[in-house]
C-alpha cells in the first residue's frame, strides 16, 4: 500500500485541539506523522483538502444493526433475518459516510450481526470498524427474549450461553441483568441475573480476554452488575450516589447511552431520574 498525504485547511486532534494548514502522513493503516512541513515521499497519493475540516472518525459503541429507530422495535420480530441482514449492510455504509468508523454492536438477531461483519471485511459493503456482541444473553423470558437472544438460567448455564457467542465470533459479550421499557413482559427496573450469574459470564469472557457488558436499569441490576466485576455499565439509571461510589471502587465503565434518559422519563410516571 503507498504512502497516502492528506492536506488539511483545519485538523481537529483527538484532544480537541484545532490546528490549521497542516499535511497528515499514513503509512498502510497507521498515521505516521502530522504537521506543517513534513516529509512527502516520492510516490505518496496527496489528496488536498485545503477547504475542508479533517478529525479522527467517530466511535458509536452502542448500535443494533437490526433496528432502524421505528418507534415500535417489536416490529423487528415481523422481519426475516436476510431482511435484516441487508437492512443491517445498508445502515453500516451510511454509519461510514457520516464519519462514524468503529462501531460495538450491541446485540442483534441470530446470525444477522455476524453477516453483516463478513459482508465488511469481504469488501461487498463500506463499513467501519465492526464490533458484533452477537445474541444478548439473558433469563428465560427476560429482556431481549423476542429478539433472538441467548437464554440462559444459572451460573453454569451462563458460562454456556458466554461460550456459544464466543464461538459465533462475538468481539465482547452483553448481558441483560434488568428488564426494559422495549420488551413486552419485564419492567426496566426489575433485576433478572443474579450476582453469582453475572460474575460467571464475566469470568468466562475474561478467560479469553473480552469485555463483558450490562444493560441495567434501577438500583438493584446496577448494584448487581457493579459487585458482580462486570466491566461496562449500560443505560445506567436512575444512577444514585453510592453506586456512583461503587463504580469508582469496581473501575466500572459506564455507557450512559443518554437518548435512553429520555425514553425512561417518558415511560415511568413520576420522571423522577
Amino acid at each position: 500500500m503507498s504512502d497516502l498525504l492528506l492536506k488539511a485547511g483545519t485538523l481537529i486532534v483527538g484532544d480537541g485541539t484545532i490546528l490549521k494548514d497542516v499535511s497528515i502522513l499514513i503509512q498502510g493503516e497507521k498515521i505516521v506523522d502530522v504537521g506543517q512541513n513534513i516529509p512527502v515521499p516520492p510516490d505518496a497519493e496527496i489528496l488536498d483538502y485545503s477547504d475542508r475540516v479533517l478529525m479522527p472518525g467517530i466511535i458509536d459503541p452502542h448500535v443494533h444493526v437490526c433496528y432502524d429507530g421505528a418507534p415500535n422495535p417489536e416490529e423487528v420480530g415481523l422481519m426475516s433475518d436476510e431482511f435484516l441482514a441487508i437492512r443491517g449492510a445498508q445502515l453500516v455504509e451510511i454509519l461510514l459516510e457520516y464519519g462514524i468508523t468503529t462501531v460495538g454492536d450491541a446485540a442483534g438477531r441470530n446470525n444477522v450481526p455476524f453477516a453483516v461483519k463478513e459482508a465488511i471485511e469481504k469488501g461487498i459493503v463500506n463499513g467501519p470498524r465492526y464490533l458484533p456482541c452477537g445474541k444478548m444473553i439473558t433469563i428465560s423470558s427476560g429482556r431481549g427474549s423476542l429478539g433472538g437472544s441467548n437464554e440462559a438460567n444459572g451460573p453454569d448455564d451462563v458460562r454456556r450461553a458466554v461460550r456459544e457467542e464466543i464461538g459465533r465470533g462475538a468481539r465482547y459479550i452483553k448481558l441483560a441483568a434488568t428488564g426494559a421499557i422495549s420488551h413486552p413482559h419485564t419492567e426496566s427496573f426489575n433485576s433478572q441475573f443474579d450476582i453469582d450469574e453475572l460474575e460467571a459470564a464475566t469470568k468466562e469472557a475474561h478467560k479469553v480476554e473480552l469485555k463483558a457488558h450490562a444493560h441495567a436499569y434501577g438500583d438493584v441490576g446496577i448494584k448487581n452488575t457493579i459487585l458482580a466485576g462486570v466491566d461496562v455499565l449500560v443505560h445506567g439509571h436512575p444512577l444514585s450516589q453510592e453506586n456512583i461510589e461503587l463504580m469508582k471502587k469496581h473501575k466500572t465503565m459506564y455507557m450512559p447511552t443518554i437518548v435512553t434518559f429520555y425514553e425512561s422519563q417518558l415511560h415511568h410516571e413520576d420522571g423522577d431520574l
